[in-house]
């Protein structure tokens, strides 16, 4: 046993080494053709003889992609057990060919723009082919074949014949939801049928399905399992599109109870409710409530149908109520009819009515009951990056006019009407520097125009959708404009830290426009928000600077959330 096992190691031994002494040197019939193989940088050491000539080989078809297409294998030498001489006859080379194209007109114009032939360097013709192909899977031919033929040469000169053999073209004729491998989908059939309407009768290529792909990636409560695929039957195209469900349902808020002054009970917290697609028809509920148990109570709720009856057409209706204190409350109740575009790019159309109460009958020149009725237009756009898990909203923008009237109802009132237009912005985009390094920019503009002001009319600002580091509500303007940024340090996919610098110009009215006066407010801070199974968790602390008051600078603002999904 100790033998075999002797010899068995000798063997061995005696085979590697023999494995190890193989060296190529490829030279051709004159001095200069070695110098241009030299300068193709072949590997020289070898394990094997096979891999010697392997190398042989693969060095004369390289020789031949260059154009030296009579390249042969003159002799290959083996010098002693460990040295192999090859030498190779290279020819002259072929520097150009001119490609005559048989082909349809249609086809003809995609490649050579309606010219019988083209010529084109000879290194250059695997590209070449490989283009067209290319061009001929874009223009909707995509199992469409090229060959060359009758290729003849004269000197450095080649000629040949491009024959295409080209299918049919093919376009879109349905697009198809499989969800959770099954055809039983749940995506809302409104939504399909706009987008059927959107790519029937497109050309099919590979820019095509990456616009379907594209445009399903704006469905923030689907998620595509795989690319989209194409099957081709006879006299039909049908995509496939793979879907499953996606948790787009957010929650946050906190419910606390406290006694005041007068040790009465008061209800203080904020619910921020989204709900999207629950009756799989593509609908969006939104429902928002705060209270700070003394001060101010907003209620606000929303409600929009896309598509209906399958239409392009689609309906939101909107209550929004805001009460001060016991000063006023207001009631603003609004309905829009809605054209979509495409799902992230929508037209609406609307009318919007407020009412607003004077709580303690005042009777003053600046707080008094009011209706004031406004046609509306708005136009809202945004862009998704489903790669970003903790922001995908990489752009949005919402732009919203307002023309109409307001009527004092207070009969000690000696203005009772005044014609009123309006206009809000707002605007978000996150910048990509790195991978690692974002920056994100949140603009936002806000401007009532009207003869006279009452201040429970006025725009109310700050906190942390506006302004940070400044209470809820708390700033009041007819005009204002905020900017707040972002630089964010991406930790991971779940995780980053961010910098906060947030600054607001605004104007706030006495009676009339013409005694207004103007603020400019700053807020630096730090924050981050974390990705977790259940939601993202944000925080940020924040300190204001204001012109208006001198900032104390103990006092920080703490902004903490915890946005759950389901």
């Amino acid at each position: 046993m100790k033998k075999t096992h002797l010899f068995l190691l000798l063997l061995l031994s005696y085979l590697d080494c023999c494995a190890q002494n193989h060296n190529l040197q490829i030279r051709g019939t004159t001095e200069k053709e070695t110098q241009f193989i030299e300068a193709l940088n072949y590997r020289k050491s070898h394990t094997s003889y096979t891999s010697v000539l392997e190398e042989t080989e693969t060095i004369q078809f390289r020789l031949r992609k260059e154009g030296y297409l009579e390249t042969n294998i003159a002799s290959l030498t083996k010098i002693n057990d460990s040295s192999h001489i090859a030498i190779l006859k290279l020819g002259t080379k072929t520097t150009t060919i001119t490609i005559n194209i048989n082909a349809t007109p249609e086809v003809r114009k995609l490649i050579s723009r309606q010219k019988d032939n083209i010529t084109i360097p000879y290194k250059e013709i695997e590209t070449f082919m490989s283009e067209q192909e290319k061009k001929l899977n874009e223009a909707g031919y995509p199992f469409s074949v090229l060959k060359l033929n009758n290729i003849s040469k004269q000197h450095q000169h080649l000629s040949a014949d491009l024959n295409i053999f080209e299918t049919k073209l093919k376009k879109v004729n349905s697009i198809q939801i499989i969800e959770n491998n099954t055809n039983l989908s749940k995506f809302p059939t409104g939504s399909l049928k706009q987008i059927n309407r959107e790519f029937r009768n497109t050309i099919i290529s590979e820019n095509t399905l990456k616009k379907i792909n594209n445009t399903f990636d704006k469905f923030n409560f689907v998620r595509q399992t795989k690319f989209p695929e194409a099957l081709f039957i006879a006299d039909s195209t049908k995509i496939y599109i793979y879907l499953e469900k996606q948790n787009a349902n957010n929650f946050d808020g906190f419910i606390g109870f406290a006694n005041n002054e007068n040790q009465q009970l008061r209800l203080s917290g904020y619910i921020d409710l989204e709900l999207q697609n629950i009756l799989n028809t593509g609908e969006e509920f939104k429902l928002n409530w705060k209270s700070d148990g003394a001060n101010q109570r907003v209620f606000n709720t929303s409600l929009e149908l896309p598509y209906l009856l399958k239409s392009p057409i689609g309906l939101k209706g909107q209550i929004n109520i805001f009460k001060q204190d016991s000063t006023f409350q207001n009631t603003r109740t609004g309905i829009e009819l809605s054209y979509f575009l495409k799902y992230s790019k929508r037209f609406y159309l609307g009318y919007e009515s407020t009412t607003s109460s004077d709580i303690q009958n005042t009777n003053s020149s600046t707080l008094t009951d009011y209706i004031s009725n406004f046609i509306t237009a708005r136009f809202s756009y945004f862009k998704r990056d489903n790669n970003n898990k903790i922001n995908p909203n990489k752009t949005s923008t919402n732009i919203k006019i307002g023309s109409g009237t307001r009527n004092n109802t207070n009969a000690l009132q000696t203005t009772n009407s005044d014609k009123q237009s309006y206009i809000e912005l707002t605007s978000d985009y996150t910048f990509y520097i790195t991978q690692k390094n974002h920056f994100n920019i949140k603009g936002i503009y806000q401007d009532l125009k009207s003869n006279s002001y009452n201040i429970n009319e006025l725009y109310r600002f700050g906190g942390i959708n506006s302004i940070r580091g400044f209470q809820e509500n708390s700033l009041v303007a007819q005009k204002y404009i905020v900017i707040a940024t972002e630089y964010r340090y991406l930790i991971n996919n779940n995780f980053y830290l961010n910098t906060i610098l947030d600054y607001s110009n605004y104007n706030n009215p006495n009676t009339t426009p013409s005694t207004t006066y103007t603020y400019k407010t700053m807020s630096t801070g730090l924050g981050f928000s974390l990705q977790t199974d259940k939601g993202i968790l944000r925080f940020s602390a924040v300190k204001n600077y204001n012109n208006n008051t001198k900032t104390d600078f103990r006092n920080i603002i703490i902004h903490f959330s915890y946005n759950i999904k389901f």
